[in-house]
């Protein structure tokens, strides 16, 4: 099979936006497999007998059709971009970038897969190729791009918050553990200096947030600002503080984490939103990820504690301000966020999330509230 094997100049094979959208419409029914099947080989550079399509679903928020199958016998995953202009994933956004940029991202197709395709290749490069998948080629025509197909299982599939025990759990942490890792050796690979964040800059800007999200005088808002004025306390006389500066992969969660636990193996996949900034963007987006299970009623405390401890294991020691700049994101996150989010559950889902948020707000919140507080030492 005869793969693609250069992306220097990627640029030059750029078709406009409006040829992309005619030759890229996704057809529906039967004639999906045999759609998909084309788009592969184009990626591929390969005969459309020599593919085939095993499985195949369109993503829960229907930007993306993802397909495995395997041509001239190489298994692969393949991810067709179905919009276009395309969104870009979402990340971990601080108080001051998500007031800068409070609409979702979008690049032009074309531009997303160029960056992706970059990125997995930069970052295999930086890092070894041993924990992310091969890239195999891609079609901007065809709006696809295609990856060697790795065993595992995604981490926030396989980690079982309320029941994790035993053996389960020791798989948990190794895997956390190993990611801790991975992403240290990214920072440190790429490390280019230092940025100077100032504490009045966080504070005004969580205010202006607060503000915005009309969260002022509520529980949620004053608990988000109680997590930021732990930073101030442990600062101390000091109103500034530096963060290192390096590639970041742009959204550090547990969706993007496949673990291997035959093997012991972490795969990292999804590097289109990677970039160059302080390192604060992933480190806070894992603990944000790691503590968001506090809010679930049956998840115990300790299991989400040991599970952070072995992140940060794996991470190694980080400057005490920077800990504490982390801790008090990731919680203050929670509370402008997540916690909000179950009040609009009867406009996302009806009756049934109506349901959901009063049984949730009359019976777990306060006791949710308390032990994200008392974790966090606010």
């Amino acid at each position: 099979m005869k793969l693609k094997s250069d992306a220097c100049n990627i640029e030059n094979a750029v078709t406009s936006s409006a040829a992309i959208r005619r030759r890229s419409a996704i057809l529906t029914g039967p004639d999906r497999l045999d759609d998909a099947r084309g788009r592969v080989a184009s990626a591929l550079n390969t005969s459309t007998s020599l593919v085939s399509i095993e499985s195949h679903c369109i993503g829960s928020v229907g930007w993306v059709l993802r397909c495995t199958g395997k041509a001239d016998g190489t298994q692969f995953f393949a991810k067709i971009l179905l919009v276009d202009p395309f969104p870009v994933p979402p990340r971990y956004a601080t108080p001051w970038e998500e007031l800068a940029s409070p609409e979702k991202p979008q690049r032009p197709v074309e531009e997303q897969i160029a960056a992706e395709w970059r990125m997995v290749r930069e970052m295999r490069s930086l890092v070894g190729s041993e924990s992310i998948p091969a890239p195999l080629g891609y079609s901007l025509d065809h709006r696809t791009l295609v990856f060697e197909e790795v065993r595992g299982t995604r981490l926030d599939r396989f980690v079982s918050w309320a029941w994790s025990k035993g053996q389960k759990l020791k798989s948990t942490l190794a895997a956390i553990f190993r990611a801790g890792v991975w992403l240290r050796r990214v920072h440190e690979f790429s490390a280019q200096g230092c940025e100077t964040l100032e504490l009045l800059d966080i504070e005004e800007s969580l205010h202006a947030l607060i503000r915005k999200k009309e969260l002022e005088g509520t529980h949620n808002g004053e608990w988000a600002l109680k997590a930021i004025e732990l930073l101030a306390r442990n600062l101390g006389p000091r109103t500034s503080f530096h963060v290192p500066v390096a590639l970041n992969h742009g959204d550090f969660s547990l969706p993007n984490l496949i673990w291997d636990s035959d093997h012991e193996h972490l795969w990292v996949v999804d590097f289109e939103p990677s970039e160059r900034k302080v390192v604060l963007h992933d480190l806070c987006t894992i603990i944000f990820e790691l503590r968001k299970p506090l809010l679930y009623p049956f998840t115990p405390q300790e299991t989400v504690q040991i599970c952070e401890r072995a992140f940060w294991a794996g991470y190694g020691a980080i400057p005490e301000d920077l800990f504490v700049c982390v801790n008090a994101l990731a919680t203050a996150r929670l509370f402008y966020h997540s916690l909000p989010r179950i009040s609009t559950l009867p406009q996302r889902r009806g009756w049934k999330g109506w349901l959901k948020a009063t049984l949730y707000k009359g019976l777990f919140q306060r006791y949710m509230t308390a032990r994200i507080l008392q974790g966090a030492g606010v």
